[in-house]
């Protein structure tokens, strides 16, 4: 007979917080909403093995065990106090178990287990860790425990100190000491053996795979007969320089004295964007809504080629953002002449199955919201024969699996500028779709090698807008 039964789950501050004292595990993708904010994740990510510990804490199992073959695999990343449904099958026969963390259909945490029955548990105080030459202490700090498990509602607890801490520690050496910051933990398997309980962790190999930016550790110890593990290593900072844009677009004068304002200009497309149309002599508005640094930089930039760009921190998702932005524009005393609407929050991967209506609406609201405020904006800002640029996907045309929430907003922005441009006649209005760019918010540990450089794309779009020169009034142009 199989015991089924499943649970709301929502993953708060507190689980976070509390994972990490027991973990030691303070990679700031799961602790710093600034840092996480500046990844292709776009905000603080779970713990992965705060989701399984969560997990056995549900399955609350009224015995004493010892884990004896456990699989695990972090599908995709869990996101701070989104709703998920946990489902728990467990085989008495078999002595096994199995979790997901689902969302809709779709799997997120997949956990499967065997074990044994156990008469008592053996306590420590910390761990050694061997890892070649080097060794060390991992300390167990006893009141934090206590407290990490009356947080996780355990009743009691069933596994072994040593495999829980061994979980703990398995998500330190991935987030912080082996591999580091916005390292993502992706599977863990391990064969339990009663007879080998002990405080020791043996770190018997640690292999990186730069291609596919991919590591694999394997060992043994803490009650385990050996243990690998996989992670994704921090993908490399994508920047492209002055030096590198002008290679695509060399130095000129052909917007020279035009005042062209960028959204989402501080990072990713915006900022290619900023620096391209420097090069040709364009006066900038530069709008971002967070990261101060990361504008900072492109600002510095520019000075050195004695581009000084006209600064706005505006949110424009909020809902009297565009009365903001015509605010500043009017006190600035500028008529613009073209305004690129960049500015996109992150793009996740979302089935349509994780949906429910208000869900999807939600998503589809936060990419849609911040391109409606720039376009009523427009109507006070622009010159007459202004030209309004719209940087769309070729999902539009193509679409892909998993992205229903962006291609929707993306093709009712789409289809609500071609019918502006018959209404705004004087104004030109154009839809640029890009193919997948290789910038630092698209730049995830796993993006495919080969996708396309942002650079060629947009010195394909300040040709066209050089040549054009509003003489049309709307162009659909993939790129």
């Amino acid at each position: 007979m199989c015991l089924q039964n499943n649970f709301d789950v929502v993953f708060t501050d507190k689980h976070i917080e509390d994972f990490n004292k027991f973990s030691q595990d303070c990679n700031p993708l799961h602790i710093d909403n600034l840092y996480a904010s500046k990844t292709p994740f776009g905000e603080r990510v779970v713990h992965g093995m705060a989701t399984v510990c969560y997990a056995l804490a549900k399955w609350d199992f009224k015995e004493l065990i010892h884990l004896s073959v456990v699989k695990i695999k972090f599908v995709k990343p869990i996101y701070i106090n989104h709703k998920y449904k946990l489902f728990i099958e467990y085989l008495p026969s078999e002595s096994k178990v199995t979790m997901q963390i689902k969302r809709g259909d779709t799997i997120y945490t997949n956990i499967s287990l065997t074990f044994l029955l156990r008469k008592s548990d053996i306590v420590y105080d910390s761990f050694k860790i061997i890892n070649g030459e080097k060794i060390c202490e991992y300390q167990c700090d006893r009141e934090v425990l206590q407290t990490f498990l009356k947080n996780y509602d355990f009743k009691k607890c069933f596994i072994p100190e040593n495999q829980l801490w061994f979980l703990a520690w398995s998500s330190y050496f991935v987030g912080v000491d082996a591999i580091g910051d916005q390292a993502l933990y992706t599977q863990l398997s391990f064969q339990g053996d009663i007879a080998l309980d002990s405080n020791v962790i043996n770190v018997l190999s640690l292999e990186k795979h730069p291609r596919y930016n991919r590591v694999e550790i394997q060992g043994e110890g803490a009650g385990l007969r050996d243990f690998n593990i996989r992670a994704m290593m921090r993908p490399t900072n994508i920047v492209y320089s002055l030096d590198q844009i002008s290679k695509f677009i060399p130095r000129s004068k052909r917007f020279q004295n035009k005042v062209v304002l960028i959204t989402g200009a501080n990072r990713g497309i915006g900022a290619i964007l900023a620096k391209s149309l420097a090069l040709e002599g364009a006066k900038l508005v530069l709008i971002y809504k967070l990261n101060d640094d990361s504008m900072e930089m492109v600002v510095k930039e520019l000075m050195q080629i004695k581009v000084r760009p006209m600064v706005l921190k505006i949110d424009l998702s909020l809902p009297d953002a565009n009365n903001v932005l015509v605010r500043k524009i009017v006190e600035l005393n500028l008529k613009v002449d073209y305004i690129i609407n960049n500015a996109s929050p992150t793009i996740k991967a979302i089935n349509f199955d994780e949906f429910t209506p208000e869900l999807f609406m939600d998503e589809f609201s936060k990419f849609f919201s911040i391109s409606l405020n720039t376009v009523f904006a427009s109507k006070d800002i622009l010159q007459s024969c202004g030209v309004f640029v719209n940087i769309s996907t070729l999902f539009v045309s193509t679409p892909e699996a998993s992205f229903t929430h962006y291609i929707a907003a993306k093709a009712a922005l789409e289809g609500l500028i071609r019918a502006l441009s018959i209404e705004m006649k004087e104004t030109a209005f154009y839809n640029f779709r890009l193919p997948k760019v290789l910038t630092d918010q698209t730049n995830l540990s796993n993006t495919v090698i080969g996708i396309a450089n942002p650079v060629d794309k947009i010195s394909k779009i300040t040709q066209y807008l050089y040549e054009n020169k509003s003489e049309k009034k709307f162009a659909n142009i993939d790129l």
